[in-house]
């Protein structure tokens, strides 16, 4: 699911300020979140999931409710918003691969129009970033770890490696600090960030791992399947069980039981011993996964919160953004 944020001035504006400014090149931050249902926000009608940022940001804004996505993973999706194009025609048609024409990708032309572009977060193509015209980058190659990843960057100063905190925080903070880092160096400039995030995609070990809601605490606390962290917002008995939940394998072509959800589940144990497949357990695991899945959905809305509010008052004076 893809959030797009227009920035036109920053201070308080008359009317005729605004008018002006909305003839200058806005700044544009792009959040592209991984594995997020487009259904799995409060403003698209979901009873129980909390994301009231997000909501917030809807809100204000425009949204696109008429809209479909040819290959739903990561790198499909990342590549087509960046080339405009088919998998069959960008080169990259599943996991990783590299553009087939790098050049064209839609930050270039940003660039050529004056732009400092940057990319923040996951990134899963072979293509690099600057290749795919990003001036600045701070990436972290594909899935895996929430809490101990290594980070590819040139941007001065920023982190090599999550080292224990949580990777939407760590990523959140590379976002204000651009921000701050335009302000302070390049206000006469406009830019675009490129904000890629892993969370909801499960982590390294297919699970969601357990956040502190204590935002100067964010590390791992307690072992994935206990009550800790954004888990205190929900209830696992008001947690919905799918209708299709227990499909019965035996009616579906061989390639398509094995890929299956169900299949995976028992697989990699999601939300039990067994999966969604456990014979006496299964529907209580798939509340226990789906509890797990909207935790972590809220934990990445907290984070994409603090960069609304840094935009807000990116120097605490009172200031709008």
């Amino acid at each position: 699911m893809c959030f797009f944020i227009l920035i036109f001035s920053c201070k308080e504006s008359s009317k005729k300020e605004v008018a002006e400014n909305t003839k200058k090149q806005p700044n544009i931050i792009y959040i592209l979140a991984d594995d997020l249902g487009y259904g799995d926000l409060g403003i698209t009608g979901h009873p129980h999931i909390k994301t009231p940022h997000l909501d917030a940001l809807a809100d204000s804004g425009i949204r696109f409710d008429h809209a479909f996505v040819t290959t739903a993973i990561c790198s499909p999706s990342r590549a087509a918003c960046l080339s405009g194009q088919y998998g069959s025609r960008n080169g990259v048609p599943t996991l990783a691969g590299e553009l087939a024409f790098p050049h064209a990708a839609f930050p270039h032309a940003l660039a050529k129009a004056g732009y400092r572009t940057t990319h923040i977060g996951k990134w899963h193509l072979d293509t690099t970033p600057q290749q795919a015209g990003f001036q600045q980058f701070a990436k972290i190659y594909s899935n895996g770890s929430w809490f101990q990843r290594e980070i590819q960057t040139n941007i001065p100063g920023a982190p090599k490696k999550l080292d224990g905190v949580f990777y939407e925080t760590v990523m959140a903070d590379l976002v204000m600090n651009r921000i701050s880092d335009h302000l302070t160096n390049h206000s006469k400039q406009p830019f675009f960030i490129w904000w890629c995030n892993q969370v909801p995609h499960v982590d390294n070990k297919y699970q969601y791992p357990d956040l502190n809601t204590d935002p100067s605490q964010k590390t791992q606390q307690q072992a994935a399947g206990t009550a800790g962290g954004f888990r205190h917002f929900y209830q696992v008995e008001d947690m919905p069980v799918p209708s299709n939940w227990h499909d019965p394998l035996d009616t579906k072509p061989t390639y398509l039981a094995k890929s299956r959800f169900v299949t995976h589940s028992a697989s990699f144990n999601y939300g039990g011993t067994g999966g969604y497949a456990h014979p006496t357990h299964g529907k209580a695991n798939v509340r226990q996964h789906m509890l797990e899945y909207y935790a972590a959905v809220s934990a990445l809305d907290a984070e994409i919160g603090r960069v609304l509010a840094h935009l807000e008052d990116p120097n605490g004076d009172g200031d709008k953004f």
